[in-house]
């Protein structure tokens, strides 16, 4: 008997692990209700109209009786429980509400998705959910197995790591979970990890005609599937350079490295129009210039504000909360100067305390051509964590505004005589009435700049550049927004572990998420161990394409939050990190393979009972996530 199993578990290691993949996959395409998945309703909404018109399917179009059906089925299974109304089944001039529609995406996933339902045309709407989302469970088994070829070319057919790194993929709950959803996401993931083997391929078995092939295919696969999974493109010109340049691999890091920021320093950014540095804006087009004035009240810079579409297209400054929170509940007073090329009136500046305004006046401002100082008070509320100056702008294309000295104080300074006097360049200090007084506003004179986005990068890219160049350099600004960067890499750690539906079912129990942390921490403990005493099998391209992968598809993932706190603020799930989830599985498991293999060696422990750890605490796991959705809904 023993014989047998040892036979089963090493000759048909991959078909188990598959089959466990399809097992919880589809555990949770059953205990996860209908339409219970991030956009759910409007991603298979695509793959129907796929499978019913006799075209493909155009942004905006969508099918009535479709939709009716689907609200339909929402409110059966109730997907509106805790919400104030319910969608109306008898609009006949609108689209029926179902959530957002994803048609007009990338169409790869789509076509795929929508087989079954060529199909099964003239089923309940819910059973074609449920056969749409078998094809995404089928996707999480080809991840799985790639995850396996992978884990054998790095690390040779005969290491545990072999079947360890594909198995806990099976089980990492919210990929499974996202994997047995009706979501393009899907593709990605798999597309991706498919890319992510045909790298690893390349720079094992060498350059040649089926590698190269299978590289650009996956590429390719990547491209038409989801923006997420655009990171193929570059790293594959990465992963195929380390490939021909075997042993002078890391010099050529290097110089690519080297010759990456000077492409993005001067070929990408635009050095001739820059922006004020801590000032923000929605998009490039609405961030204000600094440029060089004779004119300047103040220093030698100032602001620039074209007229705009809408008057709300202003641009906006975070107050660093360790100078604004003594003083709330207390007066604050706001001056600046501004003037026009034309005369015209302007919405005066406010501020912004979590989505409350703060009003300094209700009249509007009458810009001249002349520079005028202009003085407004206010007071704060009496609690807040994050405060903004916003500004509007003109609706007058052929206008322009023109902004300097701004300065926040505290207290009410509306009838100091003339004008203050600026005791710097940056205006960081400011002397009126004999006292000095602390600028809560920095760069409020325009005087430090940072570049923007090329405007032939926009041309390239168009709608797919979804937030201004401005956000990205928040990352600069971690005293004002920090907190952001903290929260998302919070919530992207918890839920790449264990996050499920709309982001809004966590795992039960005390503070769950600090023990899956420590977890986390000892991978890293053994991981880096690993790689100082070569305890490991990771060679250093390898270890080098893999971190690049995670760093990039991070940062980008980071950023897809930032801007958006002016309203609700969105926090990146790691559904969009997931794409690189086989790298990070890779290491992850490296590390804890490493702390618990000399654990237990020290207390002598067999290797057979080190395996059944391992795929007991994955069993623990699922267990623990499993009920957890089934204890919410």
């Amino acid at each position: 008997m023993r014989s047998f199993l040892s036979t089963l578990l090493t000759k048909y290691r991959v078909q188990l692990i598959l089959l466990v993949s399809l097992i919880n996959g589809m555990a949770y395409l059953i205990l996860v209700p209908p339409w219970q998945h991030y956009d759910e309703p409007g991603h298979f909404e695509y793959a129907w109209l796929a499978a019913n018109l006799d075209h493909w399917p155009l942004s905006g179009e969508y099918d009535q009786y479709m939709r009716r059906e689907v609200a339909a089925s929402m409110i059966e299974h109730d997907f509106y429980r805790g919400m104030s109304g319910l969608p109306n089944l008898l609009e006949i001039n609108k689209p029926v509400e179902i959530g957002i529609a994803q048609t007009g995406d990338l169409p790869a996933y789509y076509f795929l998705a929508s087989i079954p339902l060529r199909i099964m045309k003239f089923t309940d709407i819910t059973w074609q959910l449920y056969c749409t989302r078998m094809v995404s469970v089928l996707f999480l088994v080809f991840t799985v197995f790639l995850a396996f070829k992978t884990s054998c070319l790095v690390f040779g057919d005969d290491h545990p790591l072999v079947w360890m790194v594909p198995l806990f993929m099976a089980f990492l709950p919210a990929l499974v979970d996202l994997m047995s959803a009706v979501n393009n996401d899907v593709a990605a993931i798999a597309f991706f990890t498919l890319f992510v083997y045909a790298a690893v391929r390349l720079n094992k078995k060498g350059v040649n005609l089926f590698n190269l092939g299978l590289l650009f295919a996956a590429m390719v696969l990547c491209m038409f599937t989801k923006s997420t999974a655009w990171l193929a493109l570059p790293l594959g010109g990465l992963s195929l350079i380390m490939a021909l340049f075997k042993k002078k691999w890391l010099w050529v890091y290097i110089l690519l490295g080297f010759l990456a920021i000077i492409m993005g320093g001067y070929v990408l950014m635009d050095w001739k129009q820059p922006a004020p540095a801590l000032f923000y804006a929605s998009s490039d087009s609405v961030v204000p210039r600094a440029i060089k004035s004779e004119n300047a009240p103040v220093g030698e810079n100032i602001f620039i504000q074209t007229g705009q579409t809408y008057s709300s297209q202003g641009f906006y400054h975070f107050l660093d909360p360790n100078t604004f929170q003594e003083h709330l509940g207390k007066s604050v007073t706001l001056g600046f100067w501004i003037w026009a090329d034309q005369p015209t009136m302007l919405h005066p500046p406010v501020l912004e305390l979590e989505g409350q305004t703060i009003r300094f006046r209700e009249e509007n401002l009458e810009v001249t051509e002349q520079p005028e100082f202009f003085v407004l008070t206010t007071q704060l509320p009496e609690k807040g964590l994050r405060l903004w100056l916003r500004t509007f702008a003109i609706k007058d294309k052929d206008n322009r505004l023109y902004w300097d000295g701004f300065f926040l104080a505290p207290g009410d300074l509306s009838d100091m005589p003339g004008i203050p006097q600026y005791l710097d360049i940056n205006g960081d200090t400011i002397l009126w009435g004999g006292t000095t007084h602390t600028n809560l506003i920095r760069n409020g004179s325009a005087e430090r700049i940072w570049p923007l986005l090329s405007s032939k990068l926009f041309q390239v890219l168009g709608s797919q550049i979804n937030v201004s160049t401005t956000h990205i350099w928040s990352i600069f600004d971690l005293d004002a927004n920090g907190w952001y960067y903290r929260s998302a890499l919070t919530h992207m750690f918890r839920s790449f572990w264990a996050v499920f539906g709309w982001s809004h079912v966590f795992l039960v129990g005390g503070k769950p998420y600090r023990f899956l942390f420590v977890v986390s921490l000892l991978s890293l403990v053994g991981l880096v161990y690993s790689l100082f005493t070569r305890k490991d099998k990771l060679e250093g391209r390898v270890v080098m394409l893999f971190l690049t992968m995670i760093i990039f598809q991070l940062a980008v993932v980071v950023m897809r939050g930032a801007g958006s706190w002016l309203n609700y603020t969105m926090l990146p799930a790691s559904r969009y990190f997931f794409p690189v989830v086989l790298p990070v599985a890779i290491f992850l498991v490296s590390g804890w393979y490493v702390v618990f293999k000399i654990l237990f060696d020290i207390i002598r422990i067999p290797a057979k009972l080190q395996a059944l750890f391992f795929i007991f605490s994955l069993v623990m796991l699922e267990i623990w996530a499993l009920y957890s959705i089934y204890q919410f809904y």
